[in-house]
C-alpha cells in the first residue's frame, strides 16, 4: 500500500531520483560495467541485488517474503546514487586500507567520524562467530586484524574492512571500518557514512536473529499485529520499511491496513498460532 505523506528523507530520495535519470547512463555502464536492459540498471550493494529504473530513476530490490519489488531506503539510493553519478573519472582503488579520517581532503576534526559507529558496538558483543558468519554470507572474505576481520564488498568494485574485538573484563567492544585510501574518488565523505549505516544494518538482518532465539519465539505463531496510534510517522515510507525489514527477520509476509481515523495495522503471517503487540502513546 503506498503511503499518503512522506518523510523529509523520503522527499530528499525522489527529488534525487529524478535529477539522477538525467545523467548519462551509458557512461555509468561503461565505468562499472553494469547489467543493464531497456528498463533498468542492476547493481549488488551490500550483498542484495538493487535495479534502478532509467526513467524515473526509483531503486528498487526484491524482497522474497513479500514476493515483490521494495522501494529502497534514503541510506541505500543515496549512495548508489553518488557513486554511479558523481564518482570521479578514472576512479580506482589503491589497494591501501587507512581509518575514515586519513581519507584525503578530510580535516582533523573529521577524525571523530572514525568513532561515529563506536556505539553499535555492542549490538555484536559475545556474538563473534555469528558476526564472521554474517561477514561470509555479504560476500566477505577474511581480514588481518581483530577477533572478527573481514573484507566486505561494499560494491563489486569497492571493499571496506570491517574489524572487531569483542568485549572483555576490562574493555568494551570496539567496532571500526576501514575504507580504501581512494574511497572519496567514488563517493563524498558524507555518503560513506551512509553506506557504513546501510552496512551495519545489513550485518544486523543477516546475523541469524531470524532462527536462533528471536525466531524460536515466533516459529508457532501464525500473525503478528502492530498497532500504531501516533507515536511513530505511520505514513511515512520509512516506517513501511522498517516493518517489511522486521517481516523478513523472521521469515512471514506483511499485510498494512489503514483505518479511517489515522491508525495503522501491519500484519505479519508465520507459523501456527496469532499474536497481537500494540504501540499505544506514552
Amino acid at each position: 500500500m503506498k503511503s499518503d505523506r512522506f518523510s523529509n528523507y523520503d522527499l530528499m530520495r525522489d527529488r534525487m531520483e529524478l535529477e539522477f535519470a538525467k545523467y548519462d547512463q551509458q557512461e555509468m555502464i561503461r565505468k562499472f560495467s553494469l547489467r543493464h536492459d531497456d528498463d533498468f540498471l542492476y547493481l549488488p550493494f551490500v550483498g542484495r541485488e538493487y535495479r534502478i529504473h532509467r526513467a524515473n530513476g526509483r531503486v528498487e530490490w526484491y524482497s522474497d517474503t513479500a514476493n515483490a519489488f521494495v522501494h529502497a531506503g534514503y541510506n541505500e539510493s543515496m549512495t548508489i546514487f553518488d557513486v554511479l553519478a558523481w564518482s570521479k573519472p578514472g576512479c580506482r582503488l589503491s589497494g591501501r586500507f587507512v581509518p575514515v579520517g586519513d581519507l584525503p581532503g578530510t580535516t582533523k576534526s573529521a577524525s571523530a567520524a572514525g568513532n561515529l559507529f563506536s556505539g553499535q558496538s555492542g549490538l555484536f558483543a559475545g556474538r563473534c562467530s555469528a558476526l564472521e558468519r554474517a561477514c561470509r554470507k555479504l560476500g566477505g572474505t577474511p581480514g588481518t586484524v581483530g577477533d572478527v576481520s573481514s573484507i566486505l564488498p561494499v560494491f563489486s568494485f569497492l571493499p571496506v574492512m570491517l574489524q572487531f574485538w569483542d568485549a572483555d573484563d576490562e574493555f568494551g567492544a570496539v567496532l571500526k571500518f576501514m575504507w580504501d585510501y581512494n574511497a572519496t574518488d567514488f563517493m563524498h565523505f558524507e555518503t560513506i557514512a551512509f553506506a557504513t549505516i546501510h552496512l551495519i544494518e545489513r550485518l544486523k538482518e543477516t546475523m541469524e536473529f531470524g532462527t536462533s532465539i528471536f525466531g524460536s519465539w515466533f516459529q508457532n505463531y501464525t500473525n503478528a499485529d502492530i498497532i500504531d496510534t501516533g507515536v511513530y510517522d505511520c505514513y511515512s515510507e520509512e516506517y513501511v520499511t522498517e516493518a517489511q525489514k522486521n517481516a523478513d527477520l523472521i521469515r512471514c509476509s506483511l499485510d498494512i491496513d489503514r483505518t479511517q481515523d489515522g491508525v495503522v495495522s501491519v500484519s505479519f503471517t508465520s507459523g501456527i498460532q496469532p499474536v497481537k503487540y500494540e504501540f499505544t502513546e506514552a
